[in-house]
């Protein structure tokens, strides 16, 4: 096993993107972003599945990730049919835990994480002066 160091410690990957990611996770009046659905977003990010989106869009381009995109949506929307995703039970209890809050959400929220997100990750790579982060594309 690979491990990284950071602030003096060795960690492995999984250790590491939950330091990266530590001051995402905050308490604010509108509400609290919590620290689990922050967690699987960068581990998305950082530990292998946004490299398999990379590869789609390096070999299709894209309309080749929209496909994937397209895919995958169908893939998660439908638990309950042959074919479909079927979350795990520690992933359903997860959920179950947290229902209430998710009611709650808002998109706005999604949108915040990953901008918060993106600015972490380019003080990750190095950058040190202040950056504005990913925006999503207005909607007309």
């Amino acid at each position: 096993m690979m491990l990284c160091q950071y602030e003096g410690f060795n960690l492995a990957n999984e250790w590491l993107t939950l330091f990266h990611v530590k001051h995402i996770v905050r308490n604010d009046d509108t509400a609290l972003i919590d620290s689990w659905i922050v967690n699987k977003l960068a581990w998305f990010i950082l530990n292998g599945a946004a490299g398999i989106l990379y590869l789609v869009k390096y070999i299709w381009g894209d309309q080749g990730l929209e496909i994937f995109f397209e895919f995958i949506s169908w893939f998660v929307t439908d638990n309950s049919k042959p074919g479909h995703y079927h979350p795990s039970k520690a992933l359903q209890t997860s959920i179950n835990q947290r229902n209430t809050m998710f009611k709650n959400m808002k998109l706005e929220q999604l949108t915040s994480i990953l901008n918060l997100l993106s600015k972490d990750l380019v003080k990750r790579d190095g950058f040190k002066k202040k950056v504005t982060g990913w925006k999503p594309k207005k909607e007309d």
